[in-house]
């Protein structure tokens, strides 16, 4: 499984916009989906027994959030 993560270092209102996808080796494209996140992201983390994708976001002030996608590309709250 690869995942690609790409970003806008620029803000659209006010947040940055990211986009994500979710390929496999065999299969291909699994899913693909764009969010608006409130800072920066800095590193993606794979849970296998999840399947969950965990990325850290971290603002100029160096605060970091955790935001959660699971499997099917849905963030979770």
């Amino acid at each position: 499984i690869y995942f690609v993560l790409i970003y806008s270092e620029e803000k659209v209102r006010e947040k940055h916009p990211i986009s994500i996808a979710k390929i496999y080796r065999s299969d291909g494209l699994a899913w693909s989906v764009s969010y608006m996140v409130d800072a920066l992201p800095t590193e993606l983390s794979f849970a296998q027994d999840t399947g969950d994708l965990s990325v850290k976001l971290t603002n100029a002030s160096g605060e970091i959030k955790i935001v959660a996608i699971d499997k099917n590309g849905k963030m979770l709250k």
